[in-house]
């Protein structure tokens, strides 16, 4: 199994302000802003099930969003080439 890259990491508090960022996410507003929206909009659909991950995959790399213990933790994820 290949190695996991992790290229860049957020975490945000339940209302979206950043608590920490690494790498391509440093001191990413932008980026917590979308990823904040996204994950407010999945919570809010109306199904049966919890949210556990939200990705967004493109062909180099993806992204990976998670809600644990009031926290949002958001990472940039390298593809396998």
């Amino acid at each position: 199994m290949p190695a996991i890259v992790t290229k860049g990491s957020l975490v945000l508090t339940s209302d979206g302000a950043i608590i920490s960022s690494s790498g391509s996410f440093s001191n990413d507003e932008r980026t917590a802003k979308i990823f904040f929206s996204l994950i407010q909009t999945a919570l809010s659909l109306d199904v049966d099930e919890n949210l556990k991950e939200l990705s967004i995959s493109y062909g180099d790399h993806r992204y990976t969003a998670c809600t644990s213990n009031k926290k949002i933790h958001i990472a940039r994820i390298q593809s396998d080439q």
